[in-house]
């Protein structure tokens, strides 16, 4: 090998999911009148990041808002085509995340 050493990386970090480093995967709750029906099945629902997956979802409701969350549903929508005069372009995807809490949980999100 010679002089020259390798020599070990001491300041490795352990790589946990943090409240900083999750608190990037949910952008806001979404509103509309089937998320308010959603309520009464303890059921809320939030727009998401289009590469966040379902556990870093669950991680970060349970890390955002101190509850249990039982389950998560995942909806992606794709943007629609539209022509403005002679260019066609189309709308942004979405990613929406239906997030189920266990009884007694609630989020007070209004």
């Amino acid at each position: 090998m010679g002089i020259f050493k390798k020599q070990p990386n001491k300041e490795k970090k352990n790589e946990s999911l943090t409240l900083k480093k999750v608190s990037h995967w949910i952008e806001r709750p979404w509103l509309s009148e089937k998320a308010t029906d959603l309520k009464e099945a303890n059921a809320y629902v939030f727009k998401t990041r289009l590469d966040a997956g379902k556990t870093e979802i669950k991680k970060e409701i349970e890390a955002r808002y101190g509850v249990r969350v039982q389950g998560v549903r995942v909806i992606r929508r794709m943007g629609k085509a539209k022509r403005f005069g002679k260019h066609v372009g189309h709308r942004a995807n979405t990613k929406k995340a239906i997030v189920k809490l266990q009884k007694g949980d609630t989020i007070d999100i209004i």
